[in-house]
């Protein structure tokens, strides 16, 4: 997985490739919302990912697989949003979009744990956080009661 932050009308148009279903609304924010999030907070970084035989290209010619946002905040890495583009599900994307986020995340000198959250009803991410290594977070801040925190060890 390669990923290049979106800074500019070329990453974004690629950003906005990866479109999640309407079936999924309930369950993450589209790729327009986030990046409308992200353009207001300085701490979330969206992120927009290839398969990484595209390593090397600033904007790779090729449709984004996934798309996520970052964000660094109080020593926490957290993967705020991660989807992988409906017609790319099935063949490692979504592991190897988490692992890359991950791996950036780890990278940040201020991050000193990596977390994330998804509603409880989201067995897919369930099962690929489950998969990484992640365990249950009991936070401070974790009010609603169908969020499902989450951090690596």
């Amino acid at each position: 997985m390669t990923l290049r932050t979106v800074t500019d009308d070329e990453t974004r148009a690629a950003a906005r490739i990866v479109r999640r279903p309407d079936d999924e609304a309930h369950l993450v924010a589209d790729v327009d919302r986030s990046l409308a999030q992200c353009a207001e907070d300085a701490a979330l970084e969206p992120l927009v990912a290839w398969d990484a035989r595209w390593c090397g290209l600033e904007v790779p010619a090729a449709p984004a697989v996934g798309f996520a946002v970052l964000e660094a905040r109080g020593g926490v890495g957290f993967v705020l949003r991660l989807m992988v583009a409906p017609e790319q599900r099935g063949q490692g994307y979504g592991r190897a979009l988490l692992d890359a986020v991950v791996a950036r995340a780890r990278r940040v000198p201020s991050v000193e744990m990596v977390a994330t959250s998804h509603r409880a009803e989201n067995t897919v991410m369930a099962s690929l956080c489950a998969a990484a290594g992640f365990t249950a977070w009991e936070t401070p801040f974790a009010h609603d009661a169908d969020e499902v925190y989450l951090r690596l060890p």
